[in-house]
């Protein structure tokens, strides 16, 4: 109930108001005293038109014949004898007209006529957008993983702005939060899972708007063949149904008789006198001499052992304990001084052998080509670049620095092999840009930060490849390395940011250079590295 002194929402049931103590003149809950107007369950008088928000207004008795009439920050407002009239509060009589939402009603009409939202499923919204979610490649948003069904799940956009995930009778289900569900909103905060399939809200719009539209030879394609599966799936069926009948129907033979051959007749000549050779001589066999490298007689012969079969190569589906901490001590920090004394580029980079490090460009860029590299198992080290390459057509953002004096550090591995969907993880030194102030403060250097991830989508551009994938990438994370579960390096991390679209609202995305284009530009510079 709305306070008339203070005009603040009360709890139903009380009779006084706990902001300011003025006493109400009816108890809270009569329906003739005040009235919740809205698109909601629980609105007192309901109105069905998406214009109208769930709570838009409230009307409370003040006096004889007297309505305090208050808007409950509604998105298209409440107005009092002209739409154009709009109003916070305001006190009417019962002869008034209200405007609700541009919706014009009678005051009378609204204290008596009041109408509840009948009990069941929410109201239709309309559908702004919709993305169908699976292993299909008809799917609109494509996950190639085992555990994701052809046909998994939907994402919906309704024209409130809400995104709806609904399962589509999945095998392996889908869950928000741990949780497993048939429809639930989601927002970028919730965590989603597609049977083993781990994602969010985030990845799944990024990859909505990267995917390209299907052409219409494949949804001919799609079409025609899932048309041809039913129809030779019912051909089957009713050939097998007739030949039942057939054979049910069809009277049973009788086995014919078998006839016996009638008994040889014996010849009436007289039978010639059989003549038997007299059995050969014994002969006993000359002894066997043993020979070197066959079984003499008597032993037994050795059967040959099955080979042991090797283990197959098996991605595991989570970075090993070595591979993690391996790639943590095999990443630095790194601060290269700008033109001026006092500021400076800070980044990360990785070793690729006992003295050279490899990061992006646009980190190791200064005038002296000098930079300083430190991590949480190494002391501060010098280097100096001795590769490098900033080409946008190319989208190369590559330097590798040669370290004096040399430490010993295990040097991480290239994999040209990854597709989407593949697990990955980081090590890197975000947030380092609070830092440049102050770049000899990297004698103490921090812990480096691990996030995990997946590929979203591979993509060519010009004459490189780019992976955009979910393992979050901040400032000061350019030049680490994008690890796949067996710690092998299939990128660098290179550009990461926040956009914003008038349907998709404020994305993160986050890029690496791919494996491949790094090796180019190792073999270009005759610089080695591990494969």
């Amino acid at each position: 109930m709305i306070c008339p002194r203070c005009h603040k929402l009360s709890a139903n049931g009380v009779l006084f108001c706990s902001a300011c103590g003025a006493s109400f003149s009816t108890q809270a809950g009569d329906p003739s005293a005040d009235v919740l107007i809205g698109r909601g369950k629980e609105a007192d008088f309901y109105i069905n038109d998406r214009r109208v928000s769930a709570r838009h207004a409230y009307l409370s008795p003040i006096g004889p014949g007297e309505y305090l009439l208050t808007d409950l920050n509604s998105a298209n407002g409440t107005a009092v004898g002209d739409p154009s009239n709009l109003i916070k509060t305001a006190t009417i009589k019962v002869t008034d007209i209200i405007y609700i939402a541009g919706l014009r009603y009678e005051a009378s009409a609204i204290l008596t006529g009041r109408t509840k939202l009948p009990p069941g499923p929410d109201p239709p919204r309309s559908i702004v957008k919709q993305f169908t979610i699976g292993r299909s490649e008809s799917s609109d948003l494509v996950l190639n993983h085992p555990s994701v069904s052809q046909n998994h799940a939907t994402l919906s956009l309704d024209v409130n702005g809400a995104w709806r995930l609904t399962d589509a009778s999945s095998k392996n289900g889908s869950f928000v939060d741990g949780r497993q569900i048939q429809k639930s909103l989601v927002t970028l905060k919730n965590n989603i899972r597609f049977g083993q399939y781990q994602t969010d809200l985030q990845s799944l719009l990024v990859l909505a708007q990267n995917s390209k539209p299907k052409g219409y030879y494949f949804h001919f394609k799609t079409l025609f063949w899932n048309h041809l599966s039913k129809y030779f799936a019912l051909a089957c069926l009713a050939l097998t149904v007739v030949g039942l009948v057939q054979l049910m129907t069809e009277p049973s033979k009788k086995p014919e008789t078998v006839q016996s051959k009638p008994p040889r007749k014996e010849s009436s000549s007289p039978a010639k006198p059989r003549v038997e050779a007299p059995p050969p001589p014994e002969v006993s066999p000359p002894p066997v001499q043993p020979t070197p490298g066959l079984v003499a007689p008597g032993q037994k012969v050795p059967l040959p052992q099955a080979p042991v079969p090797l283990p197959a190569t098996v991605i595991p589906s989570t970075p090993t304990t070595e591979a993690k901490e391996i790639a943590k001590n095999a990443t630095v920090i790194i601060s290269c001084r700008e033109n001026t004394q006092n500021a400076s580029r800070e980044g990360t980079g990785f070793f690729i052998g006992h003295d050279l490090i490899f990061t992006n460009a646009h980190v190791a860029v200064n005038i002296n080509n000098l930079c300083l590299i430190n991590n949480h198992k190494l002391s501060l080290v010098k280097g100096q670049v001795i590769a490098f390459e900033h080409n946008i057509n190319s989208l190369n953002d590559f330097a590798v620095i040669k370290l004096s004096p040399s430490p010993l550090a295990k040097a991480l591995a290239f994999s040209p092999n990854f597709k989407n969907g593949d697990d990955v993880f980081l090590w890197g030194y975000p947030g380092l840009y609070n830092r440049a102030s102050d770049p000899d403060n990297i004698f103490q250097s921090p812990e480096p930060v691990f996030q995990a991830g997946h590929i979203n989508k591979v993509d060519k551009i010009y004459s490189g490849t780019i992976i955009f994938h979910s393992a979050q990438t901040f400032p000061g994370n350019s030049g680490g390395p994008l690890l796949n579960n067996r710690g092998l390096v299939v990128g660098v991390n290179t550009l990461g940011g926040i956009k914003t679209d008038a349907l998709f609202r404020t994305l993160q995305y986050n890029i690496a250079l791919s494996s491949q284009s790094i090796i180019n530009f190792l073999r270009k510079n005759s610089i080695p590295f591990n494969q």
